[in-house]
């Protein structure tokens, strides 16, 4: 290999490599946005089950006072 196709094959692999990180980051970005989703996701649900407990709670505790 000569001295020009030498630095063409290493800006071809340094190349190859820029993609494959950028390609990282954006997996990784992702990755990162789902993460957060689904953490208020879990909050949601959470709030949703002390609500329906709190509901209930208070029906029950109407219902014995009419009775």
């Amino acid at each position: 290999m000569t001295k020009k196709e030498k630095e063409l094959e290493h800006d071809r692999q340094t190349l190859q490599m820029m993609s494959r990180v950028s390609k990282h980051a954006e997996v990784q970005q992702i990755l990162d946005s789902q993460e957060t989703q689904d953490s208020w996701q879990v909050v949601y649900y959470i709030l949703a089950f002390s609500a329906g407990c709190i509901c209930t709670t208070a029906l029950m505790t109407a219902l014995n006072i009419l009775h």
